[in-house]
């Protein structure tokens, strides 16, 4: 028997006869569940006051009210438990509840409760919603803010089992929009995840990129079994045909972030400096909005340096050319409403570069 994914319900139900029922099953929220079709519920009714004398409970639960949504009984079955006999002082008795293949929508089964004593009924009357549909993916929690694949750019990532034990782990790749990105990988074939099983003490390197292809770039979302550490490679292939690499690790989510930045020139040079980073919202559902604070070395606000485009739900951004910062040295400090992922980048001119940490709050 399955215990349900997300939600239970808690609801105290006066009835007829001075019977209350207080409906559990297993977390308590707000008098709803959620649960995908195909599902077997465990609900247990509490009879809090039963009538004087032991009350012999037997779960006959029927009528089940589904009226607002066309009708259900079919989708809804009820497995009922032995005749059980409830103290004065009142007790449990459990029971299950089978979801069948029910359209997705919520159902009011608020009058299916009732209490068989003998031919007396004593009728719940209490609120129990369902809601039927299969449950949102958790946000992912940690990831690699940005992937750079096909022409001269290559992402490649280095993976460790630091355990005795097989260790799992996947990487979700996700456009600017937030919509599933397809990658090349040797052996994995075009994928938008890839997944994968390390033994003990293993290691593993996975590399997209196809130089005929044109570049994309994106975000990647990490899921993996604890004793798993994920590292990710950036290689460019300049102009110039020397190849460029820098390396960083996930990141966990975060709220608020602070970067030092340096616009000015390598004085060997005279090339420009540049410092980029790449944000990605971790959240499924909503929308992140970020605003920034840039100040220079002394700390003065430089005024409407950086905007930050609203970031759709796993959405992504990336730039690192903020013309209110040329020529100087200072730091950004961004704060999100949503959980966000977030790498640093320095590039001396246009193709060498390097990684830069970030400092999150």
């Amino acid at each position: 028997m399955n215990r349900f994914l997300l939600a239970a319900a808690l609801s105290i139900c006066p009835s007829a006869y001075a019977v209350l029922f207080t409906v559990t099953s297993p977390d308590p929220i707000n008098g709803s569940v959620q649960t995908p079709p195909n599902q077997s519920i465990t609900v247990t009714a509490h009879v809090a006051s039963p009538p004087a004398g032991a009350l012999t409970f037997t779960a006959s639960i029927t009528n089940i009210n589904c009226a607002s949504q066309g009708g259900c009984l079919q989708y809804f079955t009820w497995t009922s438990p032995p005749a059980t006999t409830i103290p004065a002082a009142g007790g449990d008795v459990t029971f299950t509840l089978n979801v069948g293949a029910a359209p997705a929508g919520t159902y009011d089964l608020s009058s299916a409760l009732h209490a068989i004593d003998g031919n007396v009924g004593y009728a719940a009357g209490c609120t129990f919603v369902i809601t039927v549909g299969n449950p949102a993916a958790p946000n992912p929690t940690s990831g690699f803010a940005h992937f750079a694949a096909g022409g001269s750019f290559t992402t490649g990532f280095t993976v460790v089992n630091n355990s005795a034990q097989s260790a799992q782990f996947s990487l979700s790749f996700y456009t600017d929009a937030g919509a599933p990105a397809l990658l090349p990988f040797n052996g994995f074939g075009t994928v938008s995840t890839l997944s994968d099983t390390l033994p003990p003490n293993g290691t593993g390197y996975y590399e997209t990129g196809d130089p005929k292809a044109s570049t994309q770039g994106g975000w990647v979302a990490i899921k993996a079994d604890p004793s798993i550490t994920i590292q990710e490679l950036f290689r460019n292939l300049a102009p110039s045909m020397n190849y460029y690499e820098a390396s960083v690790p996930a990141s966990n989510g975060t709220m608020e972030f602070r970067i030092p930045f340096d616009a000015t020139s390598l004085s060997a040079t005279g090339q420009p400096l540049y410092t980029g980073f790449a944000i990605a919202n971790l959240d499924a559902t909503n929308t992140a909005a970020l605003t920034c604070t840039v100040r220079d070395f002394r700390g003065n606000t430089i005024p409407n340096a950086i905007t930050i485009p609203v970031l759709n739900p796993l959405g992504h951004w990336a730039n690192y050319l903020f013309p209110a910062i040329a020529g100087g040295r200072g730091s950004i400090d961004c704060t999100a409403n949503r959980m966000i992922s977030v790498i640093g980048l320095r590039f001396i001119g246009t193709d060498a570069f390097s990684s830069l940490p970030v400092i999150a709050h």
